[in-house]
C-alpha cells in the first residue's frame, strides 16, 4: 500500500461574472460562462436506443456477435454477376459530416497536410490539403466502421474498426461491430491484418468485433479491444494478450497510451495498467483504492489516459462514472487525476459530479455522456497544460503543486462531442478535433471552430424524401434536417433546415413544389411553404403529443393529379357562355394546382357547375395506440383538420399506402401489421373519424410477428394485392415476407427470405416498372427479380459500398404539362438514405425525356421481353393504319445507340425483334416511331 495520502482538500464556489473559484489550500479561478447547447440531450441517447431496437434480439435484448459475423460472411461472398445493375450516384451532403472517432496528421508529411479520418459508420477518408477536401478510401467495397487510427514511427497506419463505446447503454455490443484492423504502408491502400478479422474465430465473443484503441511504439502495436489488450511485435502478423505477472489482461479493453520513453499505459476492465519499459508481459495495476493516493477504480465505465509528451513520466487519467456509486450519475466525471511518477501516485485535479464543471453533462446537468464521448491531450509544450475532450473542450492549468488545476471551458456552440483532439507538432497553435459533426480545425485555443468537412461525406441518415426535380430531403443523426437542392456551393451541397440534434421523418409535395414536411425525435413535427427556409405554423395540433419518448414518429404523404375517387369539388359560376366539350382551366383547392375540366353539356352565361377537384392529398401520422389522416396539410393558412382512422394497439413503426390509398398498411415496433381499408371515399369526420357511428374505414390486424420490429412496409405501385414486410433484430431466421393477397379478409405473409443473410433489412420498395424488390440491410442494397420460397437476392452496391441502409425510397409520381407546371423529371428514380455516407440516387429506372407529340403528355408505354435482355429484343405493335416503323435506341446518358428502319408495316398486330447481340451490359431505352407517334420502353441488357 502506497503511504503518501492525496490531499483533496475543500471545494467551494463562489459565483460572480460567470467565474467560479475551485479551492484546496489555495483558490484558483475558472471562467465557466460559456452556455453549452444542449445538442445531445435526447440525441444521441435516442439514436442509440432506436438502432438497439432495430438490431437488438427481441429475447435476449442484445446482437450475437456470431450472428452479425455470419452474415457479414456471407455478404461478402455474393456476387453481383445477376444483379439489376443499381450503380449508385452520391447526392451529398458534402458540407455535413457524422460522427468521427478517428483523426490522425501524417509523420510521413514533414507539413502534416496529409491526415486520416474515420466516421464510425462512413469509412476511412484521406485529406492531402489540411483537411480542405477529402477522398475516402476503397477497401474492398466494405465501408470501415472506424473507431481509432495510430501510426508507427517508420509510417505504418492502422486503423481499428468497431464502436463500443455507449453501447453498455442499450446493452452489449449493439453499435455497428468492426472488421477488426487495417494496415498501410503507404497511406493509399490498406487491407485487414488476417489476425484481427472477427469473422475468423468460431468464438461467441469475437475478440476483434471492436478495436477501441491502438497505440504504436518502436517495435509494439498495442490494441485494446473487447478481448482484451492485445499485443504484437511482427507489425501485426500475430498477437498475443498482455500480462501483469501471471494475470491475463482479457477483459475488455478501451485505452492504451505510450509515452515518448517507451512506457505504456492502458484501461482494462476499467483499472489502468502501467508497463514501465513497454514489455507486454510485464504491466502492473496500478489502480487502487478511494480515498489513497491511487487511481479509484471502482464504479468507473470509462478511463481515458494520456502521457505528456515533453515528460513521459506525466500521465493524466480522466473517470467517468458507471452510476452505481452514491453522488455520480452514469457518464458523469468521476474525477481528473495527474501522475508524476508514471502512475505510481496520483493527484486529482478535477472533481467529479460536480454541477459547474460539467464536463459531459447536457445543460441541465441531469444526463452525461462521459461513456460515449471522453478525451484528453497534453500540450505539446507544457507537461502541466492538460485539455478534456468532452460536450464541449475545458483547459487545465497547474497553478499550485497541490490542489485543483485551473478549469475553463474553451469551446461553446453548435458542435459537441469532442472524441478526439490532435495538436499540430510543426505549426503551433493550430489543433484539429473530430467530433458528432465531423472534423474541425483551431486556431484560437478552440474558442471557435473552422469546418473541414468539404466532401468528407460521412453524414448519417435514417430518412429520405425527394421533389419533382430530385432534390432531397432527409433526417440525420447529428445533424438535425438536411436539404440539398443542387443550388449551393457545390452540387451536393446541404442546408441545415433543422437543427435539432436528430432528424426523423420527412416528405415533400409535388403539388406544391416548394412544401416539404419533417419532424424530429419525440413527435415534434414540422411544415415549410418555403422549402424550409422557414417553419411554418403548426399543423398537428397535439395529435403527436402521445409521441414524446418515440424516436421516429412515422408518415406519409400521398398525392394524386387524377382522383376519382375525389368527393371535393369546386363551384364555378359562369361569365361567358361554355359550349359541351370545351376545355377549362381550373384551380384546385390543393396547393391551386391548375387541372383540365371538359364541360359535358353546354352552360350558359350566370350557371354554375359543380366540379370535381381531381388533385388530392392524403397526410398519415401514426402515433402510439392510433393514425390520423388529414386532406388539409397543404393549406398554410390554418391548422389542418385530422380525423383518427385508426385505433390500434403499440408504437407504429413504418406505413405504406396503395396506389389509391383506398388501404393504409401499418407496422409497429411490437412487430404487429394493419390494414387500414376504405379510405378513399372517407372525405369527411362523419366518414373517416373512428369517433363517428357513421365512420366507414375498418381496421384489421392481419399480421404478427411477436416482438419483432417492424422496419418498413411496402406495396406495389401496380398491385395493391402485393405487400412487403420487413423485420429487423439479429438472432432470428427470417427478416423479409410478402403477400400476394394482401386484400384478402386474411391475408397470407410467406418468407421470401431465400438466400438473404440472417440480419435486419430496415427498408424496402417494390420497383414501380418492373416489380423487382430492392430492399436495404445492415451491409447495403439487395435485389430480386423474382421472389418466393427460394429467392435468389444479388448485391447492389455499386458506387455506394456495403455500409446500412435506412431508407429506400421511388419516386413514382407523374404530373401532366399543364398552365406552366412542368412534368416530374425523376419519375423512376430511387433514393436511400445510407447511415454512414449520405443520400445515394440511382436513375436505371428513369426514361429520357422526349418533346411531345400531337399535343400528348408523354410516350406511351411498350412491353419488351424478355427482360432483362441477352441477343434478342422483342415487342408488339398494334398498327391502327400501313404506317412507317423506325426503332432507335438509347443509352441512358440520351445517347442514340442503333437505328432500325422497317419502312410501311401492314395493319394490325405485328411482333416486331430487334438484335441486341451488339449492345453491352447496361440499360436502355428503346423508341418506336409509327404513325408519327412514340412509343417507348426501358430495358436492361445482360450478357
Amino acid at each position: 500500500m502506497k503511504s503518501r495520502k492525496l490531499l483533496i482538500g475543500i471545494l467551494t464556489f463562489m459565483f460572480g461574472a460567470g467565474v467560479f473559484v475551485l479551492s484546496t489550500s489555495e483558490t484558483f479561478g475558472q471562467e465557466a460562462n460559456k452556455a453549452t447547447l444542449d445538442n445531445l440531450s435526447g440525441g444521441i441517447d435516442n439514436g442509440w436506443g432506436y438502432l438497439s431496437g432495430i438490431r437488438n434480439n427481441q429475447v435476449t435484448g442484445t446482437v450475437n456477435l456470431t450472428d452479425v459475423m455470419n452474415a457479414r460472411n456471407q455478404v461478402s461472398g455474393f456476387r453481383s454477376s445477376n444483379a439489376l445493375g443499381l450503380n449508385w450516384t452520391s447526392l451529398g451532403p458534402d458540407n455535413y459530416s457524422g460522427r468521427t472517432r478517428a483523426l490522425l496528421l501524417s509523420n510521413q508529411d514533414a507539413q502534416r497536410k496529409t491526415m486520416f479520418a474515420g466516421g464510425v459508420s462512413g469509412g476511412l477518408w484521406k485529406s492531402t490539403t489540411n483537411g480542405l477536401t477529402w477522398t475516402q478510401i476503397k477497401t474492398d467495397n466494405i465501408v470501415l466502421n472506424v473507431s481509432c487510427i495510430a501510426q508507427a514511427p517508420n509510417g505504418d497506419i492502422y486503423v481499428g474498426t468497431g464502436e463500443n463505446f455507449a453501447s453498455g447503454r442499450f446493452n452489449m455490443f449493439s453499435g455497428f461491430i468492426g472488421q477488426g484492423i487495417y494496415k498501410s504502408t503507404d497511406g493509399n491502400n490498406f487491407s485487414r491484418l488476417a489476425s484481427t478479422n472477427p469473422g475468423s474465430f468460431n468464438n461467441p465473443d469475437a475478440p476483434w468485433a471492436f478495436v477501441n484503441k491502438i497505440a504504436v511504439s518502436d517495435s509494439k502495436i498495442f490494441a485494446a479491444t473487447n478481448g482484451g489488450l492485445q499485443v504484437s511485435t511482427d507489425g501485426g502478423l500475430t498477437w498475443t494478450i498482455a500480462k501483469a505477472g501471471s494475470i491475463s489482461l482479457n477483459e475488455v479493453s478501451t485505452e492504451v497510451d505510450v509515452a515518448s520513453d517507451g512506457t505504456v499505459a492502458a484501461s482494462v476492465g476499467n483499472k489502468l495498467y502501467i508497463s514501465a519499459n513497454g514489455t507486454p508481459d510485464g504491466f502492473i495495476l496500478e489502480s487502487g483504492q478511494v480515498g489513497e493516493n491511487e487511481l479509484p477504480h471502482n464504479a468507473l465505465a470509462r478511463i481515458e489516459l494520456a502521457f505528456a509528451p515533453t515528460d513521459a513520466s506525466t500521465l493524466y487519467a480522466v473517470l467517468i462514472a458507471d452510476g452505481t456509486s452514491s453522488g455520480y450519475l452514469q457518464g458523469q466525471l468521476f474525477g481528473i487525476y495527474v501522475s508524476k511518477n508514471k502512475g505510481e501516485t496520483w493527484r486529482l485535479i478535477g472533481p467529479g459530479a460536480s454541477t459547474v464543471f460539467n464536463v459531459f453533462g447536457d445543460y441541465a446537468n441531469t444526463t452525461h455522456y462521459g461513456d460515449y464521448v471522453a478525451s484528453v491531450v497534453v500540450s505539446d509544450t507544457d507537461a502541466d497544460l492538460v485539455y478534456v475532450g468532452g460536450i464541449d473542450v475545458w483547459e487545465g492549468k497547474k497553478v499550485l503543486e497541490t490542489g485543483f488545476y485551473q478549469w475553463q471551458q474553451q469551446s461553446s456552440g453548435y458542435i459537441t462531442s469532442f472524441h478526439n483532439i490532435v495538436f499540430d507538432p510543426v505549426n503551433s497553435g493550430i489543433a484539429y478535433v473530430s467530433t458528432d459533426q465531423g472534423v474541425y480545425k483551431t486556431s484560437d485555443n478552440f474558442a471557435t471552430l473552422t469546418t473541414l468537412n468539404r466532401n468528407y461525406r460521412t453524414s448519417m441518415f435514417y430518412t429520405v424524401a425527394y421533389d419533382d426535380k430530385g432534390r432531397v430531403l432527409g433526417g440525420t443523426q447529428g445533424n438535425g434536417v438536411i436539404f440539398i437542392d443542387g443550388e449551393g456551393n457545390t452540387p451536393e451541397a446541404g442546408t441545415q433546415i433543422l437543427s435539432t440534434g436528430n432528424g426523423c421523418s420527412v416528405d415533400m409535395s409535388m403539388i406544391n413544389s416548394t412544401a416539404m414536411f419533417y419532424s424530429s425525435t419525440g413527435g415534434a413535427m414540422y411544415r415549410s411553404a418555403d422549402l424550409g427556409v422557414s417553419i411554418a405554423n403548426d399543423f398537428v395540433d397535439n395529435i403527436t403529443s402521445n409521441n414524446a419518448s418515440v424516436f421516429m414518429t412515422p408518415f406519409r404523404m400521398w398525392e394524386s393529379f387524377n382522383n376519382s375517387n375525389s368527393r371535393d369539388s369546386l363551384t364555378y359560376i359562369a361569365n361567358v357562355n361554355h359550349a359541351a366539350g370545351e376545355v377549362m382551366k381550373v384551380k384546385s383547392k390543393n396547393g391551386s394546382f391548375p387541372f383540365n375540366y371538359t364541360f359535358t353539356e353546354p352552360l350558359l352565361k350566370g350557371d354554375s357547375v359543380k366540379i370535381q377537384d381531381i388533385i388530392s392529398n392524403r397526410f398519415f401520422i401514426g402515433v402510439t395506440d392510433a393514425v390520423y389522416m388529414s386532406k388539409e396539410v397543404l393549406n398554410f393558412g390554418s391548422l389542418p383538420q385530422w380525423f383518427k382512422i385508426a385505433s390500434i394497439d403499440g408504437i407504429p413503426s413504418s406505413m405504406a399506402y396503395s396506389s389509391d390509398a383506398n388501404y393504409l398498411f401499418v407496422g409497429t415496433k411490437e412487430g404487429k401489421i394493419y390494414r387500414i381499408a376504405n379510405i378513399a371515399l372517407a372525405y369527411d369526420s362523419i366518414r373517416a373519424d373512428i369517433s363517428s357511428p357513421a365512420v366507414i374505414i375498418s381496421t384489421s390486424l392481419v399480421q404478427d410477428f411477436p416482438g419483432r420490429y417492424v422496419t418498413s412496409v411496402s406495396v406495389d405501385p401496380n398491385d395493391d394485392e402485393q405487400v412487403i414486410i420487413t423485420l429487423g433484430n439479429y438472432g432470428n431466421n427470417d427478416f423479409i415476407y410478402r403477400s400476394t393477397n394482401a386484400l384478402d379478409q386474411t391475408p397470407v405473409f410467406n418468407s421470401i427470405q431465400g438466400n438473404l443473410p440472417k440480419m435486419p433489412v430496415y427498408s424496402s420498395l417494390i420497383e414501380m416498372s418492373t416489380s423487382n424488390v430492392i430492399i436495404g440491410t445492415d451491409f447495403g442494397v439487395f435485389s430480386a427479380s423474382s421472389v418466393g420460397a427460394n429467392t435468389q437476392w444479388t448485391a447492389e452496391n455499386n458506387g455506394m459500398g456495403a455500409l446500412p441502409i435506412m431508407s429506400i425510397r421511388q419516386q413514382t409520381a407523374t404530373r401532366p404539362f399543364i398552365d406552366g407546371k412542368s412534368g416530374i423529371t425523376n419519375t423512376g428514380a430511387i433514393y436511400v438514405a445510407s447511415h454512414g455516407n449520405g443520400i445515394f440516387e440511382n436513375k436505371l429506372y428513369v426514361g429520357i425525356d422526349r418533346p411531345f407529340v400531337n399535343g400528348s403528355n408523354g410516350t406511351e408505354l411498350i412491353n419488351v421481353y424478355p427482360n432483362p435482355v441477352n441477343n434478342q429484343i422483342n415487342f408488339n405493335l398494334n398498327v391502327k393504319n400501313s404506317s412507317p416503323v423506325v426503332v432507335k435506341i438509347y443509352d441512358l446518358k440520351g445517347n442514340l445507340v442503333d437505328l432500325y428502319n422497317y419502312g410501311m408495316v401492314n395493319k394490325g398486330q405485328q411482333q416486331v425483334s430487334v438484335k441486341a447481340d451488339n449492345l453491352i451490359t447496361g440499360t436502355y431505352v428503346l423508341q418506336v416511331t409509327i404513325d408519327n407517334e412514340m412509343k417507348s420502353a426501358k430495358f436492361v441488357v445482360v450478357k
